[in-house]
Parts: structure tokens; C-alpha cells; sequence
């Protein structure tokens, strides 16, 4: 299975470097065994998926083969990165008003879909912006408020909060969010 293909390629291996494509949520380890280099990558969306691939970028081994319209994830082929790479912490002004000009289900979800930003921080800029999540049309004014507030996500100093629903964990966030201002927010220190 994976695992032991995973655990037989990278033995004795060192990690030379991890790193995040861009804004997506696509994790790479990328790992030095004797002469050969390989990268895992981890795919934290969807249905998730971890895959082994060589330093040609061909997969040796993967946890579930994925088939899409745009590419597929299985043993041999050559790993190909989702075809909506936005990077979300470099995205200019005018890259900002092109996608949020098509609006197809809510500011929100486009927030969170096409700018990979997920769905809990895609309503709190929103809430932070003061515009209505479940719009799907937005006026110059409020994508620009929306664009000045994205810094303001990014730049926010760290006060890690655990959020806790009905005594559950619900999340944990890297400071105060008002999406939870109902919800008990511990700091977590």
C-alpha cells in the first residue's frame, strides 16, 4: 500500500524543505534519500490526498487515484497542480476586481473558492467589510473595502483563540474572529 511505498522510498531520508503552494492548500515536503529527491505533497481539500512523486514530478505512489476534467492524480502520471491557482497574499487590485466580477453563488463562496481562502475567513472579511456574505454582486466601494481588508486578515498580530461550541471544539484561529463573536473564544497561550 502507500504507506509502505512511502516508508521504503524515504527511509534514511532528510527533509530539505517544506513549503505551501502559494496560497493553496497543497503542502510539500520535499525529502533528499541518498542521490534521489522526492516530494510529498499533501492535498488538504476535497477529499484530501497525499502522493510520493519523484524529481521529475511523476507519481510513484498515492493514497486514492482522483480522476477530474482538468487532471488526474494516479500512479505514474505526472502531478499536475489544481488549474485555479490563485495566490491569495499577493493578488493585485485588479486581479481582486476580475474575480470577484463573477459572482456565481455569493461573495462569500467566491472568496472562499476561488481565492482559496475557505469558507470561516471568506465570511469574516465579509463581516469585516461590512457587506452582506450572500451577495452576488458587489459595487466599486465595496471591493474595495473587501481588498483593504484582506491585509488587515493577513496582518492581524497572532492571539490564537480555541473555539468552543455547546463544551465542542469547533476551530481554532490565529486571533479573535467576530464569525465566532457568539461562540466562547479561549485564548490559547
Amino acid at each position: 500500500g502507500f504507506y509502505k511505498t512511502l516508508s521504503r522510498q524515504l527511509v534514511g531520508g532528510k527533509i530539505l524543505a517544506i513549503s505551501q503552494i502559494g496560497s493553496e492548500r497543497i503542502v510539500c515536503f520535499d525529502v533528499k534519500v541518498g542521490d534521489n529527491t522526492f516530494t510529498v505533497y499533501a492535498e488538504l481539500f476535497n477529499k484530501g490526498q497525499v502522493m510520493l512523486c519523484n524529481s521529475d514530478g511523476k507519481i510513484l505512489s498515492l493514497w486514492e487515484t482522483q480522476v477530474w476534467k482538468d487532471r488526474e492524480l494516479k500512479v505514474g502520471a505526472k502531478y499536475v497542480l489544481p488549474s485555479k491557482i490563485s495566490n491569495i497574499f499577493s493578488v493585485s487590485v485588479e486581479e481582486f476586481r476580475n474575480i470577484l466580477g463573477v459572482i456565481r453563488e455569493s461573495v462569500s463562496r467566491t472568496l472562499a473558492v476561488e481565492l482559496c481562502l475557505g469558507g470561516t475567513y471568506a465570511a469574516e472579511l465579509c463581516i469585516l467589510s461590512g457587506v452582506d456574505k450572500n451577495k452576488n454582486k458587489l459595487n466599486n466601494e465595496e471591493l474595495n473595502v473587501l481588498y483593504s481588508n484582506l491585509s488587515f486578515l493577513f496582518n492581524h498580530k497572532t492571539d490564537a483563540r480555541i473555539v468552543y461550541e455547546n463544551d465542542v471544539v469547533k476551530d481554532i484561529t490565529p486571533f479573535p474572529l467576530e464569525t465566532y463573536k457568539n461562540l466562547t473564544q479561549v485564548s490559547f497561550k
